[in-house]
C-alpha cells in the first residue's frame, strides 16, 4: 500500500472548506486566496506523481515541492518543527 504525503494541491477544497473564526481575522475567502498562492502542484501533476509511485510499487510518496520542504523540516527538527511552521506562517501572512 502507498502512503501519500501531499503538499498544497491547487484544488477548490480551500474555497469549499468551512472555517471557524480565525484569531488573525482572516476570513474564508482570504484564507483560500492565500492557499492558492502557496499551492504549487496541479491536480494533474499530483495524479501523475501518485500513479507513477503506485506503478513503481513505492511505499511512500511526497507530492509537490512543498511536501519535500515539510518532510525535510520534520526530519531535521522532529521535536521543534511546529515552532518553525508557526514562524513561517507568520512571515507568509506578512506579520
Amino acid at each position: 500500500s502507498l502512503c501519500v504525503h501531499p503538499g498544497g494541491i491547487k484544488t477548490n477544497i480551500a474555497r469549499s472548506a468551512r472555517m471557524r473564526a480565525n484569531p488573525d481575522g482572516l476570513d474564508a475567502k482570504s484564507a483560500a486566496d492565500q492557499f492558492e498562492k502557496i499551492a504549487q502542484t496541479t491536480p494533474e501533476q499530483a495524479g501523475k506523481i501518485i500513479a507513477d509511485a503506485m506503478e513503481a510499487r513505492k511505499d511512500r510518496v511526497l507530492v509537490g515541492p512543498d511536501a519535500y520542504a515539510i518532510d525535510a523540516i520534520q526530519r531535521t527538527l522532529p521535536v521543534g518543527y511546529g515552532k518553525v511552521f508557526r514562524v513561517l506562517e507568520k512571515r507568509m501572512r506578512g506579520r
